[in-house]
């Protein structure tokens, strides 16, 4: 072989081991412009549109919830899913946190295992965010469950939009955070404890976890029609949220994936999700509550009526100081509904009940507890 094309194979050889199977200096933003201000030159276009969501965030969910080490937080575009993204980070206390530890799902080929990511950092056009190397590493030495991809076709870090939509809010609302993203493959019960265990040596007080998903998808675009179009459609999909959001709200991932297995929603997330719940079976933030910060659909945003998919904001944070819990707003609101239904059931208001079942709101166990007081007192 010709010298000087065998010191340019060696160097290929060198650059391919580099990106896979250690790690590469850089990945560069992929979105199109569709999903975020993403291929703009300019930093201050992102800058804007982030400023707007945020004002949007406090007028619409107003959420203020201390001691946050857990957020599960929607993944579609600004357009959609932004402003309730943006109350979810809001929520993130900059000067304490040191790693955020992105758990997202694959939308592209299916594989089995946690695949972690083969690069150093992740550039936006706003900047460069810094990706725990080290720990990356020292998931990599745990078991063969975590896994990096062995070629360019197999790494689903470069066309994944569930970790890149979350990015633009961690640097706006966590400046100082390594990432540490993870794409949560399939895993039985067993693996996810053993991804779980490996997981919990490295999370610390200065560790968020961060939840990427989106919930129910609804309509034929998604091949899950469980009940026809009709005006009843909003809170049947309502409904199929509230029960998935149970078992997580009490930390249970045996009945979250039961209620998984027996449900008709169809939720992109739920591998992350487990995962999730696997780490709070392992002891990971005892202590921590769950808040609903607010939930949405796209169909809200009238540009696809025959087709739905479900954000869920939720936050895990300290729990309240007093016998009353902490509630969001959008936790209030969802009370007053609950105190109107109850209303109408004693006052016999022609809401037979079908019709008030079908208008439950989300119960946190935040309202749950609220409701069950207030009604307690009512009874004394």
């Amino acid at each position: 072989m010709n010298k000087k094309y065998k010191k340019l194979a060696i160097l290929m050889v060198f650059v391919c081991a580099t990106v896979y199977g250690g790690t590469s200096d850089s990945k560069k933003a992929h979105l199109t412009k569709e999903w975020y201000p993403s291929n703009s030159h300019d930093p201050k276009v992102l800058s804007l549109a982030l400023k707007e969501l945020n004002q949007q965030a406090k007028a619409q969910y107003g959420a203020r919830i201390a001691g946050v080490k857990v957020l599960i937080v929607p993944h579609a575009a600004f357009s959609y899913s932004g402003v309730l993204a943006s109350a979810c980070f809001s929520q993130c206390d900059s000067k304490i946190i040191k790693r955020i530890i992105i758990l997202a799902p694959c939308h592209t080929s299916p594989f089995a295992g946690v695949q972690l990511p083969s690069y150093s950092s992740y550039r936006l056009s706003s900047g460069v965010l810094p990706v725990d190397a080290k720990l990356v590493q020292a998931l990599k030495q745990e078991n063969k469950l975590f896994f990096m991809a062995s070629s360019p076709k197999q790494d689903s870090h470069y066309i994944e939009h569930s970790v890149e939509i979350q990015l633009p809010f961690i640097q706006k609302y966590a400046s100082r955070a390594k990432i540490v993203p993870l794409i949560v493959g399939s895993l039985d019960q067993e693996a996810l404890k053993k991804v779980a265990r490996g997981l919990k040596k490295h999370i610390h007080d200065q560790t968020i976890i961060v939840v990427s998903s989106d919930f129910t998808h609804y309509g034929p675009r998604f091949d899950n029609v469980p009940f026809k179009q009709d005006k009843t459609t909003a809170d049947r999909i309502r409904l199929l949220d509230n029960a998935l959001l149970q078992p997580i709200f009490n930390r249970s991932l045996a009945d979250f994936l039961e209620v998984l297995h027996h449900s008709e929603a169809n939720i992109c997330g739920k591998n992350s999700l487990a995962l999730l719940l696997a780490l709070f079976e392992e002891g990971v933030f005892p202590h921590v509550v769950p808040y609903l910060i607010g939930y949405d659909t796209s169909r809200t945003k009238g540009k696809d009526l025959e087709n739905s998919v479900s954000y869920v904001g939720v936050a895990f944070g300290a729990p309240s100081k007093t016998i009353s819990p902490i509630l969001t707003e959008y936790e209030k609101r969802s009370l007053a509904q609950l105190n109107v239904l109850a209303r109408s059931t004693q006052e016999s208001m022609g809401i037979d009940e079908q019709e008030r079942f079908l208008r439950m709101p989300l119960i946190s166990p935040g309202i749950q507890k609220t409701y069950d007081r207030l009604l307690a007192q009512k009874t004394n």
